[in-house]
């Protein structure tokens, strides 16, 4: 069996296509990722990165949802506009805890690219805003967001509430 680090030069962008389809089949037979997780970043390896993130069921990858908000932080990053379609598509109740916490961390961080990069998964995703609808302050504030007229601190308010799961999921 190869080990990590041989696993990842087969994903690199300059291996051959038969290297680089090998390398993310032994890599989705390991039961731990962060090691892929970690050269996700990388022009060199993101989109095989991305491509092994994405071939997983959403009950194996919940445990990487937060990496993977991080990652569509930049939508310029290599890989970025799969793992964002990804996202869009996962259950709600799976996709939940994580949601708010990459919304919490936008919010402290005033980044309104990643607030709108959120607020189109919750427009894409209708179990996702159906579910954030059933909260009162969070319903107000996706009307407001969708307004245009969405402060900072009613996403922090959001934020919170998503936060400690105040959601029936």
């Amino acid at each position: 069996m190869l080990d990590e680090k041989e696993i990842i030069e087969m994903l690199h962008c300059d291996s051959s296509k038969m290297l680089q389809t090998k390398g993310i089949q032994l890599a989705l037979g390991k039961e731990d990722l962060s090691f892929v997780m970690y050269h996700s970043s990388n022009p060199e390896y993101g989109e095989n990165c991305a491509l092994i993130f994405t071939s997983l069921d959403y009950c194996e990858s919940e445990r990487y949802f937060d990496d993977l908000f991080s990652w569509i932080e930049d939508l310029n990053t290599v890989g970025a506009i799969r793992i964002l379609e990804y996202l869009i598509a996962a259950p709600a109740n799976l996709l939940l805890k994580s949601f708010a916490i990459a919304l919490e961390a936008a919010v402290k961080r005033k980044n309104k690219a990643m607030i709108d990069t959120l607020l189109s998964i919750l427009e894409q995703n209708s179990e996702l805003c159906d579910l954030i609808k059933k909260n009162e302050i969070a319903s107000k504030w996706l009307e407001k967001a969708r307004a245009g007229d969405g402060a900072c601190l009613e996403l922090h308010s959001l934020s919170n509430s998503l936060s400690k799961n105040r959601f029936t999921v």
